[in-house]
């Protein structure tokens, strides 16, 4: 399913992305499994805050979302690709 492109839906892009840079900046580079998992935890407790959120609209919230669910998607690759699997 495509998710409409609305300015609420790319303002939840947008916000989610500020907040990926900080956790990121935040976070040593991923060298190990530890850092991933870090990293992960940073990412699940935004979701956790924004699902709490009762000021943004859904549309907001898609695009937070995916945002986060984009990066979740690389953290599980890369901790995979570093466990060897």
């Amino acid at each position: 399913m495509t998710q409409p492109t609305t300015m609420e839906y790319l303002s939840g892009q947008v916000t989610a992305q500020k907040i990926l840079i900080h956790i990121l900046l935040g976070q040593r580079v991923i060298v190990n499994q530890q850092h991933a998992y870090e990293l992960r935890s940073a990412l699940m407790a935004s979701f956790r805050a924004i699902r709490r959120n009762e000021k943004m609209s859904k549309e907001e919230k898609d695009g937070y979302i995916t945002i986060l669910e984009e990066a979740l998607s690389a953290i599980e690759f890369v901790r995979s690709s570093a466990s060897g699997e």
